[in-house]
């Protein structure tokens, strides 16, 4: 049973970083698929979403390592809510958006509260590595 339990952390774990990972690197570059073939071309965004996106982005990373995954995995929750409110606005968020946000908070609540499993590769947080 806590095999179970710890292969279902690592794979919310992995899921999380991989979701705020696509909307990092959706928020820096767009697709264009009416063109012939698929390019992508960057885009210009403000300061506040390139500051959000690196952390964001910094976030993503720790939780494929599990460095602390309860802390990590809120300030990531608390970072895609930040970004998505700042970057449309609360006036124009679509059916899409909340739907979004939804499943990111689905993905993290189970780990903040559980943690992030055997299969971390710092356990200990940063004290395991130093």
């Amino acid at each position: 049973m806590t095999k179970t339990l710890s292969v279902l952390q690592c794979a919310l774990r992995v899921a999380l970083a991989a979701i705020l990972g696509y909307t990092v690197a959706g928020e820096f570059f767009r697709t264009d698929a009416m063109q012939i073939g698929w390019y992508i071309s960057p885009r210009h965004v403000g300061l506040t979403t390139a500051l959000l996106c690196t952390l964001l982005a910094t976030v993503s990373i720790w939780l494929l390592f599990g460095v602390r995954t309860r802390i990590v995995a809120l300030m990531g929750l608390a970072l895609y809510i930040g970004l998505e409110v700042v970057n449309p606005g609360l006036n124009q968020a679509s059916t899409d958006t909340l739907l979004n946000s939804a499943f990111v908070v689905l993905l993290a609540l189970p780990l903040v509260i559980f943690g992030g499993g055997k299969f971390s590769m710092l356990r200990a947080g940063w004290r395991g590595a130093i």
